[in-house]
């Protein structure tokens, strides 16, 4: 079994680019000296986030000659992310690149406030690894034996309709559309505020609920 602190050599070459976990975990293979890690994240195939981490894997393989191998399951293969968070606390998935459920504290909601950052000066000393933020994420998770490695930015967009909100320039009209938000405290009360229906949808089931017309975006 390879230890937590050994897996920092591997996946620390992530750096600022990657919101990783490390449970203790890894398949390892007796008779080569290999280990297999498995790599969780619920960003879809075609996602930025997914060729970052296909190139982390490459990244590790190569740098290991090959005595440590990572296989990647995007698309929320293995769960959701509050579940591949549990998973990672078990030890039963070794890292992932994932949102963080704050269910339980509040503070892992810090990097959703809107406009955190306005341009990428300021994100790169909110996320830096000396930030009060990527210190108090590496705190938390600590008491889950966790590692926190760092972050992906990803995302800076919008929202994602299949159709138009009423009055969508002003913040105190209701909208009348069903948008689909986390139940991350800060993306819940921006979709109350700017009125819309909102209702609360596990990130991986997000797609079929748009198909099905249960949400609109």
């Amino acid at each position: 079994m390879l230890k937590r602190k050994k897996l920092m050599p591997v996946c620390i070459l992530m750096l600022v680019l990657a919101m990783v976990f490390t449970g203790c975990g890894g398949k390892g293979d007796g008779d080569s000296g290999s280990v297999t890690l498995r790599l969780a994240s619920d960003a879809p195939e075609d996602h930025i986030a997914t060729g970052i981490n296909k190139e982390l894997c490459d990244m590790v393989q190569e740098q290991t000659d090959g005595r440590v191998t990572i296989k990647y399951y995007p698309g929320s293969q293995l769960g959701g992310y509050e579940t591949v968070y549990d998973e990672l606390k078990m030890g039963s998935i070794d890292c992932a690149q994932i949102s963080l459920p704050d269910a339980n504290d509040s503070r892992l909601s810090m990097p959703y406030v809107p406009y955190l950052a306005t341009n990428f000066d300021e994100a790169k000393i909110l996320y830096g690894k000396d930030s009060y933020m990527t210190k108090t994420f590496t705190g938390l998770t600590k008491k889950d034996h966790v590692k926190f490695l760092g972050w992906v930015l990803e995302g800076f967009i919008g929202t994602g309709l299949t159709k138009e909100p009423n009055d969508i320039k002003t913040p105190e009209s209701k909208k009348n559309v069903k948008l689909r938000v986390s139940q991350t405290i800060p993306l819940l009360y921006l979709g109350e505020d700017l009125h819309y229906n909102t209702v609360t949808i596990p990130y991986a089931e997000v797609p079929t609920a748009i198909q099905t017309n249960v949400v609109d975006g």
